[in-house]
């Protein structure tokens, strides 16, 4: 084989390589792209689903007939998760069947499933 056929070769295979090289870069940010998505999609339902403390937010108030009070939402008390809402002018949580009012450190919204 003369120089000129061993380098028309080796720039052909060259070639065949950098084809299939920019095919598997062009599936690996396809799939990249798909999987950012997908992390953005779960980030945002954690953020609906997880506990929330109460210094950094309380529930709001909600405008219907039970003025004053937010909607039911599950509270964490002392190691204890309760269904309650909170007394917007009193400032001040209200539980369902407890008789003891320990202080509220988290709350969540209760969300069905659709």
């Amino acid at each position: 084989m003369s120089t000129n056929e061993e380098i028309l070769d080796a720039f052909q295979k060259n070639a065949s390589d950098i084809a299939q090289l920019e095919y598997v870069a062009s599936e690996l940010n396809r799939r990249i792209d798909k999987y950012e998505a997908e992390n953005e999609k779960l980030k945002d339902e954690l953020e609906v689903h997880r506990w929330i403390p109460v210094g950094e937010r309380l529930p709001e108030e909600r405008n219907d007939p039970a003025p004053y009070r937010s909607e039911d939402v599950l509270v964490h008390s002392e190691g204890v998760v309760r269904r309650a809402f909170y007394l917007t002018r009193r400032k001040c949580w209200t539980y369902y069947h407890a008789a003891q009012q320990a202080p509220v450190t988290h709350w969540k919204p209760i969300i069905l499933p659709e």
